[in-house]
């Protein structure tokens, strides 16, 4: 039975992916860094690591695989005087401290889990001071991408990079779950008129991935972007969320360049950016080279993301 270490295993794609792990009979490590009763895995596999380089490091002798999930993403309401420091210190530094052990431990392959728009942040605003992109979150993660391949080249460690998109489906949040609740509630969107295409990833599809991950044999690449690999607009995202959940979709008319001037005044600018802008994997080669088809369907990912908001609706 192979060992596979999973950092974050108790976050939205962790504990799916500790389930789908567990099922295809691998025994998983889950590193977390406080107590937590929802893992699919046995207590004894279930390790309290506060701080994962230091806790974590004994941990990885005799692995084989560690998918490390474990970031500082997004915050809606920042409160951090410095969030680029602090968005370094836990994507990049802890990331690369992690590795490090990793590979003096005889780790095969490490499985970083990174963001499609890592691709978007430019080379030149790589480690300077002053980054001209206010991303923070997809800059520390560029960042750690480029420090793991130098670690790969110079450890001979595996380093396989996934880059998944948009990531949906049970228990999601954020802005996501805010569209969800306002599909519910029939409220009017201005949204009729935005004509662009996302790519976005079921998150069965992505822990399908990173198992697939786990057992090729090794790529020709380091870095594959995943997705559904049917990429869709706004416009028809809202109508398919409408549609299982048996509501009409209402949408009207209204100029989106008006609409990113309203998100700019009340402070929603990159939500509305999310809405209205492309974002399209057209990089298939995870899918080609490696063979990987998603098991789930875009219609099947939706149907169960709404099947569960409907029932923790009821539930509440």
């Amino acid at each position: 039975m192979e060992k596979v270490m999973v950092t974050g295993a108790n976050g939205f794609v962790g504990r799916r992916l500790c389930a789908d792990l567990t099922s295809r009979g691998y025994e998983v490590l889950a590193a977390v860094r406080r107590p937590c009763r929802d893992l699919p895995v046995a207590d004894s596999r279930i390790h309290i690591c506060p701080n994962l380089t230091a806790d974590a490091a004994h941990l990885m002798e005799g692995l084989q695989t560690v998918v490390h999930l474990a970031a500082r993403v997004h915050q809606v309401r920042e409160l951090s005087s410095d969030p680029l420091t602090e968005f370094r210190e836990a994507n990049v530094e802890l990331t690369c401290r992690l590795a490090e052990q990793a590979a003096a431990a005889g780790v095969r392959r490490f499985l970083f889990v990174s963001s499609i728009k890592a691709n978007e942040v430019p080379e030149r605003d790589l480690f300077c001071e002053e980054p001209s992109n206010s991303d923070f979150y997809s800059l520390s993660k560029r960042e750690a991408e480029l420090k793991l391949l130098e670690l790969s080249a110079r450890s001979g460690m595996e380093v396989l990079i996934i880059r998944p998109c948009l990531v949906y489906g049970p228990e999601v949040r954020a802005n996501f779950l805010q569209l969800l609740r306002l599909i519910q509630t029939g409220m009017p969107l201005p949204l009729a008129r935005i004509d662009n295409l996302r790519s976005f990833i079921f998150v069965n599809n992505l822990t399908d991935a990173l198992a697939y991950g786990i057992k090729a044999d090794r790529p020709t690449k380091q870095i594959y972007p995943v997705s559904d690999f049917q990429d869709i607009s706004t416009v028809e995202l809202i109508r398919s969320l409408a549609h299982a959940a048996g509501k009409k979709a209402r949408l009207f008319s209204f100029p989106p360049q008006l609409l990113l001037s309203a998100g700019r005044l009340i402070g929603r600018e990159a939500l509305v950016e999310r809405l209205t802008g492309s974002l399209v994997i057209g990089d298939v080669s995870f899918k080609e080279e490696l063979g990987w088809k998603p098991p789930y369907t875009f219609k099947e990912g939706i149907e169960q993301t709404v099947e569960w908001y409907i029932r923790t609706r009821k539930g509440a």
